[in-house]
């Protein structure tokens, strides 16, 4: 009887580079990287005690070294002057949207030279989008043929590991993830498609290929869960945020695929990873 794949924890300082909040008094600031800090900061310094956030006012910050985004909800009319007459020719500053009008629409650039949209998914904790870059780098091998990638984070996986095969096929749900890779790639194989209805229409010379799937809260779901079974990649890795949606997907692909590791990754929330190899 084959032994059972055991978790492996990894804990982690936390570090978000994503936050959303109602009011100053709610921040933990445990948890946030240095760079939000420093847009709090600047907000505050802005913000007179006469005019404090409430509950009816929603405010994200997405922040690096590089630059910023912010994006704010109210119906303080005072605040979304002041905010704006404050971010607009903040260099720094590259995504102004306040109450759903964009006052600039750059875009967001980060360590690995990569240009996001601002409302592109990105790992919203830095401690945990560095370990995945890492991991990545030390377990997929240099000598694929092709790597495929599905979901969240395909922009940023498909660059660290761009001389680990000979082609990259990138699938996305998101439009402005298939922006991203337009972006970031030049003339990249990349296709945006409904997860829900998506029929495997990859047709590949050689089986030496593996693929990455970063899930979303629900999990790939059956119909992507067979449709990616049916591409016989012979290692597949799944990044997921929840248990629950990857027993589901694993009900289904592990009539094909054996689990070969299991990771936690742990900061103030945790995303695994799953490392598997097809059956032969």
């Amino acid at each position: 009887m084959k032994e059972e794949v055991k978790d492996k924890v990894i804990t982690l300082e936390p570090s978000r580079n994503l936050l959303c909040f109602n009011t100053f008094d709610e921040i933990n600031y445990l948890i946030i990287n240095k760079y939000v800090e420093i847009v709090i900061t600047k907000l505050k310094s802005f913000i007179s005690t006469d005019l404090l956030l409430d509950y009816k006012t929603t405010i994200e910050i997405r922040s690096n070294y590089e630059n910023y985004s912010l994006r704010i909800n109210t119906k303080l009319e005072p605040l979304s002057k002041i905010i704006l007459h404050m971010f607009l020719e903040e260099e720094k500053c590259c995504y102004l949207e306040i109450n759903e009008y964009i006052h600039k629409n750059g875009l967001f650039k980060d360590i690995l030279s990569l240009e996001y949209h601002p409302k592109s998914f990105r790992q919203p904790d830095d401690s945990i989008r560095n370990f995945i870059i890492e991991w990545f780098q030390k377990k997929i091998s240099k000598d694929w043929d092709a790597i495929l990638f599905f979901g969240g984070e395909c922009t940023m996986l498909g660059k660290i590991l761009s001389g680990f095969s000979i082609f990259q096929y990138f699938y996305t749900d998101f439009a402005s993830i298939y922006y991203d890779i337009q972006k970031n790639y030049k003339n990249p194989k990349v296709k945006l498609i409904d997860y829900k209805k998506w029929k495997c229409d990859l047709t590949l010379s050689s089986s030496k290929h593996c693929c990455i799937i970063n899930t979303g809260y629900k999990g790939m779901k059956e119909n992507l869960a067979k449709e990616i079974c049916k591409i016989e990649s012979l290692e597949l890795y799944v990044i997921s945020c929840n248990l629950d949606s990857w027993e589901k997907d694993w009900y289904i692909i592990k009539e094909f695929y054996n689990l070969l590791e299991k990771i936690e990754i742990l900061t103030n929330y945790s995303i695994w990873i799953y490392k598997l190899s097809r059956k032969l």
